[in-house]
């Protein structure tokens, strides 16, 4: 400069820059008169120096123009790019604060807070600020006992770029979020996740214990049956008892039996309730409560209730046959074997008397009962004799009978088993002569047959009497022979006896 200096205002460039040299040495100088006189002309003639011949104006003023320009993109592209930028100059003015790696995305979530009732179901949904990925992962913990063995939860990007996750049958209270992990090793964070958030669960009235007691009819005689709440099915006869008795893990306000689609109400007292209904036919029974903030159970379980029905009493008749004759005492021998699961009321015999069609006369049905000494005894026979002779019968006469079984069903009303018909009749006279004549014939037969069996044994002994008349003793066959005789002769009185009698008989 000092040289470009001394070409505008001296004859020599260097002229300035000896002055210069002068001016420094000037203690040492031999002459300093003449130095100090050198160096104060060469100011002098400074003072009147052009700086603008000195330096280039045009040259400056490019500089200008090129600084303003680069300063007016920067500030623009500041502008555009507010939040990396301001990001950026926050960090350059803060240099000894430790901040977060920059992440490519981050993740938003735009469920929140969630309240619902124990048992519904809740739908999570996040959304992605960036450069999203396909899926994420959902972190669901469980307040009470955290399991560190959960399944992966993977929530995938739906057509709007929104990830759902539907969780069904909520019964406690959680926390969650989305995070998603580094998948290369040169990407310098580990994972990118949204805030926890919480799922409160307000709990419903839910039965802790939970009786069943079935009593049966009282004519049953039979023994109440307890069974406990897991047990799905209620069996009963129809026209018993059924007692439900609860435990709730809430004060309850109101309670209900609903047997297929009829609602009864059930007494409370704080958290138990107990109510009452009758086995009428098959069906469901749900229980539902409601506790004192009004919440209702969820979806009450269904108990299926089988009516069983009283079964139809059961008879047979070995005796009589269906068709008999009466003899002369008018008895018919009656013995009956009677079967029902809980015993029986009454058993009757029904019956009408038929006249022989040259008789006009109305028919009319009469009863009359055979006692059963235990009617609880379910399966039992029973033997009886039927004097007819009360009724008058005449030659010709039929009874037409049939047995009434009924059991001792007190709900319904006694249901009766009715057999078969069943007929005795009573010979007509040239019928009892008939059999007269051929009884008479009978009894001549076998009377003359016993003479001829006599007429042989008289013989026999006869001879016996000789061969025993020639010896001293008899013999071993000679004593069985006496032996089988005298038998014979026995049996033949015994016969003979028989023919008396039925000749008492005929007359």
């Amino acid at each position: 400069m000092a040289r470009a200096a001394g070409r505008l205002v001296f004859p020599k460039e260097d002229t300035l820059i000896n002055a210069l040299q002068l001016e420094r040495g000037m203690d040492t100088s031999t002459s300093k008169k003449l130095s100090k006189s050198f160096v104060e002309k060469t100011i002098t003639k400074l003072e009147n120096l052009n700086e603008a011949e000195l330096f280039h104006s045009n040259r400056a003023e490019k500089w200008k123009s090129y600084s303003m320009i680069i300063l007016l993109v920067g500030v623009f592209l500041f502008a555009i790019s507010w939040n990396t930028s301001a990001q950026s100059v926050f960090r350059w003015t803060h240099p000894r604060t430790s901040f977060s790696i920059p992440k490519p995305f981050a993740i938003q979530n735009q469920s929140g807070n969630i309240n619902l009732l124990g048992g519904e179901t809740t739908e999570l949904a996040f959304t992605v600020m960036g450069d999203a990925p396909d899926s994420l992962i959902i972190d669901l913990q469980a307040y009470a006992a955290p399991d560190s063995n959960q399944p992966i939860i993977i929530a995938k990007k739906d057509s709007v770029g929104i990830y759902k996750y539907t969780i069904e049958d909520i019964y406690q209270d959680y926390r969650y979020r989305a995070y998603y992990k580094a998948v290369h090793f040169w990407e310098v964070w580990e994972e990118i996740s949204s805030p926890f958030y919480a799922i409160s669960v307000t709990d419903r009235p839910v039965m802790e214990d939970l009786t069943i007691t079935i009593t049966p009819p009282s004519y049953t005689h039979l023994k109440p049956i307890i069974q406990k709440g897991n047990q799905a099915d209620i069996s009963g006869l129809i026209g018993s008892n059924v007692h439900v008795a609860l435990r709730s893990n809430r004060p309850l306000k109101n309670g209900a039996l609903i047997i297929n689609n009829e609602e009864l109400s059930m007494n409370i007292n704080g958290k138990k309730a107990a109510g009452d209904f009758t086995i009428k036919e098959d069906g469901q029974l749900a229980i539902q409560l409601q506790d004192i903030r009004g919440i209702t159970n969820r979806n009450p379980i269904p108990f299926y209730i089988t009516a069983i029905h009283d079964l139809q009493p059961d008879i047979t008749v070995y005796q009589p046959e269906q068709v008999i004759e009466l003899g002369s005492d008018q008895t018919i021998p009656i013995h009956l074997q009677i079967v029902d699961d809980f015993g029986f009321s009454n058993l009757q015999v029904a019956y009408e008397i038929h006249r022989p069609a040259y008789i006009a006369m109305d028919l009319l049905l009469s009863l009359f009962s055979i006692p059963i000494d235990d009617p609880m005894n379910v399966n039992q026979e029973l033997i009886h004799i039927w004097q007819l002779v009360e009724l008058g019968l005449m030659p010709e006469d039929e009874v037409h009978y049939h047995f009434e079984l009924s059991d001792n069903d007190l709900i319904n009303g006694p249901k009766k088993t009715i057999t078969n018909e069943f007929i005795a009749r009573l010979p007509g006279l040239a019928e009892i002569f008939t059999a007269f004549e051929n009884e008479e014939e009978v009894i001549l037969e076998e009377i003359t047959y016993s003479q001829e069996e006599l007429e042989a044994i008289r013989e026999n002994l006869e001879q016996l009497g000789l061969d025993i008349l020639k010896q001293d003793e008899l013999t071993w066959d000679q004593q069985q022979d006496l032996q089988k005789m005298l038998e014979g002769v026995r049996e033949e009185f015994r016969k003979m006896k028989e023919i008396a009698q039925s000749l008492e008989a005929l007359q």
